[in-house]
């Protein structure tokens, strides 16, 4: 990646993003049609839909989260925004439609994965190396030219990512002790930023990190882009208060539909107006997060009888008025799922 590339800055953009599984599975030559019916054949054109006409901006310079409860198509979105998969195209087993705009333009799979880096949630580290040695095999490999130019930039990398301390310790794995889950996260993040790359995209940074190594790693992305205006775009799923501070901007998606994009003030402003009562123990993205649980769950059990209202709750991205009692049973609210 050249000089230029590395110093851009790119805003992204998603239009109408829709992700829905094949109608066949292809298997031996051959093909099983509508194979789906016979396992569920009620309501199977909605199932099928992983995402469905989502739109947000991702801008330079700051960091923008997908948030959503388990199933809600977070990390198929960011597969789309990694160029994983391609809009426009036919996968093995999904198609994607819609378009990715960088900078205005339409994306280009190939290019975008040369200026960008992709975190999966999972770390795809060697246990028997140290975290120094991760970091130089991987620097070696993107950038070519020699050591000298490799271990310069890992040890800016071991820097900027606070690893020093770390650099001569086995990275590890369950049978052998080794480095810190949080340690691990951010030796990921390092093997990803050896090309400096100017867009960041990061799959659950902080599941399964405790409070603090969870706010290290945010902080560390934060940083980075403040300082160097990368755009950063992470998916996450029950963050604690002090990572909500460090986001510039959310995504809110339930069962593969944005019910919001913006700030989380702003989300806070629109909850608030709507008659929510927000506990002092539950911050505004996991409250909204678990309101919009209790809806799909109550859709679901009403399903039989009013259909349309169930395919409304799963798929109106516009404003509804409906009835949830929150997890702890303490209060009913009357909620509006936000467009």
């Amino acid at each position: 990646m050249d000089q230029e590339e590395t110093e851009a800055r790119y805003n992204i953009k998603a239009k109408k993003l829709s992700c829905r599984l094949s109608r066949t599975v292809v298997h031996g030559g051959g093909s099983w049609l509508r194979w789906w019916k016979q396992i569920k054949p009620i309501d199977a054109a909605a199932d099928e839909y992983i995402l469905r006409n989502v739109e947000f901006e991702a801008r330079a310079g700051e960091i923008t989260a997908i948030a959503g409860s388990s199933g809600a198509g977070k990390t198929t979105l960011l597969q789309i925004l990694g160029g994983s998969l391609v809009t426009g195209c036919r996968q093995a087993s999904s198609r994607v439609s819609g378009e990715v705009l960088v900078n205005e333009k339409p994306m280009n799979a190939l290019w975008f994965r040369r200026i960008s880096g992709y975190v999966t949630q999972d770390e795809a580290l060697f246990p028997l190396l140290t975290v120094e040695e991760m970091v130089l095999y991987a620097a070696r490999l993107r950038l070519g030219g020699g050591v000298q130019p490799a271990r310069a930039r890992a040890e800016i990398l071991l820097k900027e990512l606070a690893l020093e301390h770390v650099a001569s310790v086995r990275i590890g794995d369950e049978s052998r002790r080794g480095i810190s889950g949080g340690e691990k996260r951010r030796v990921s993040i390092a093997v990803e930023l050896v090309h400096n790359p100017a867009v960041l995209l990061i799959d659950e940074p902080t599941s399964g990190l405790d409070s603090g190594s969870a706010l290290n790693v945010v902080q560390l992305l934060q940083s980075m882009a403040a300082e160097h205006g990368k755009t950063v775009v992470l998916t996450i799923h029950q963050p604690g208060f002090r990572v909500l501070k460090l986001l510039d901007r959310v995504l809110l998606l339930s069962n593969g539909a944005a019910l919001y994009e913006g700030t989380l003030a702003s989300l806070e402003e629109r909850l608030i107006s709507a008659g929510s009562c927000i506990p002092r123990h539950v911050n505004v993205l996991e409250f909204a997060i678990d309101v919009l649980k209790n809806l799909r769950r109550d859709g679901e059990r009403s399903e039989d009888h009013h259909s349309s209202d169930a395919d409304e709750l799963r798929y109106d991205v516009h404003i509804k008025q409906t009835r949830a009692s929150y997890s702890n049973g303490r209060f009913t609210e009357e909620v509006w799922i936000l467009g």
